[in-house]
């Protein structure tokens, strides 16, 4: 063939933007948008309703949340890039991201240069990073020598020690260097609380509250116009003073021998202990576990294996080709009124084998051939066909015997 024209449909496949994959995924699972979850052994990627391949089957699961996946290299938690809800893939820069909580919120998602570096946040609609800049802290040298932080001021992209998500246009962030802020998704400071000095802990905003660890006791917190802290409830005038973010680690709860505070995995409040005197406040509440009725529901109708599969050849005798094989077809019918369940078939033939996994739609037919090897002096030869169907509520096995003709030349 010619090598242009090789050249030219080598260049017009690569600009095929998908494709079908058809049904050898070992497993399909149905997001709340229009796409499917796809994976073939561990790996993962996302085809839309007609099969065509949005997302290449070789990163870790994609978990959807307002909107967006985070898509990470296989086995890591390298960034890949994000897709949206209608498949649309953006590739980003190779940043590690937080596996805890592994979502874009706010438009920003918190990422580090080195699986054990300083944290930032990037920006998804530009794809720049975040520049952040704080104020030093004033004065209280011992207590900033206490808890280790150097009270010093904070600017550039890449310098958190570190940041849960955003929250309601706000994130809550530690450094060394300033202890425990709240930022916006402008870099800017947010929820200050003037003459406080350096404050041991801070929550990510629940309904526009948080809590804060401060010289003023433990507090939750609603910020006012001119974004300074507003307390709006005492949880504890009296604490331990210590460094609350050394050995933070999800599940996330800080405390001491008096009093816990749990959060979720995004940093926000869900509950607040007090020990001593025995009482709690509940941010999160939790869902009223009601009894069911136990209902006498009616026997329906449904797929019924024995019923409803049947299997057959195709055809009883065929012919061999000129490249020395015959095409011997099984047809696996459902004869039913509802589609089948999950099937797991396997069909063999002496020299070949064949196995397939899928559901067959009710009134429809699925065909299994195998190409048997079929070069041999005789007229013809006899082959069992042997097969054996699984699912859940049922399996069956059988065989029949085919009779494969000598490739016979057509006569000019």
């Amino acid at each position: 063939m010619n090598i242009r024209i090789i050249l030219a449909i080598a260049s017009l496949l690569s600009c095929l933007p998908a494709f079908t994959q058809g049904s050898g995924f070992d497993e399909k699972k149905k997001t709340v948008y229009d796409l499917f979850k796809v994976r073939s052994r561990d790996r993962w990627g996302v085809v839309d309703a007609n099969d065509n391949l949005k997302l290449s089957v070789e990163y870790n699961e994609p978990l959807f949340q307002n909107g967006k996946a985070v898509i990470t290299e296989y086995g890591t938690h390298r960034l890949a890039g994000v897709m949206d809800s209608v498949g649309n893939f953006t590739e980003l820069p190779p940043y590690y991201v937080n596996p805890i909580y592994p979502f874009v919120c706010d438009g920003f998602l918190a990422v580090r240069k080195e699986p054990k570096g300083k944290w930032g946040f990037l920006n998804m609609a530009t794809g720049e990073m975040l520049k952040v800049q704080l104020k030093d802290i004033k004065g209280k040298n011992d207590l900033l020598k206490k808890l280790g932080l150097q009270g010093k001021s904070l600017k550039g992209t890449f310098v958190f020690d570190f940041v849960a998500p955003f929250s309601e246009g706000l994130a809550a962030v530690y450094s060394s260097r300033t202890g425990w802020r709240h930022i916006d998704t402008n870099g800017r400071e947010r929820l200050i609380l003037e003459g406080s000095g350096p404050n041991l802990f801070r929550s990510s905003l629940l309904k526009g509250e948080c809590v804060i660890f401060s010289d003023k006791g433990i507090v939750v917190c609603r910020e006012a116009p001119d974004h300074s802290a507003g307390i709006v409830r005492y949880l504890d005038e009296n604490y331990e003073i210590k460094d609350y973010q050394a050995g933070l680690a999800y599940p996330y709860s800080v405390g001491s021998n008096d009093f816990k505070l749990t959060l979720n995995t995004a940093l926000q409040p869900d509950k607040y202990e007090n020990f001593s005197r025995g009482d709690s406040v509940i941010f999160i509440p939790r869902r009223k576990v009601v009894p069911e009725k136990k209902k006498v529901e009616e026997k329906k109708d449904s797929f019924n294996f024995e019923r409803d599969i049947k299997v057959e050849l195709a055809k009883k005798a065929v012919s061999a080709g000129s490249k020395g094989t015959a095409a011997v077809t099984v047809n696996i019918t459902n004869s039913g009124k509802f589609d089948s369940d999950e099937l797991h078939v396997s069909v063999s033939i002496k020299g070949a084998k064949k196995e397939w996994e899928g559901v067959i739609e009710k009134g429809d037919t699925h065909q299994v051939t195998l190409y048997v090897p079929a070069k041999f002096s005789a007229a013809s030869i006899s082959r069992t066909v042997s097969w054996a169907i699984k699912s859940e509520s049922g399996e069956d096995s059988g065989s029949d015997n085919v009779t494969i003709r000598r490739y016979k030349p057509a006569r000019r």
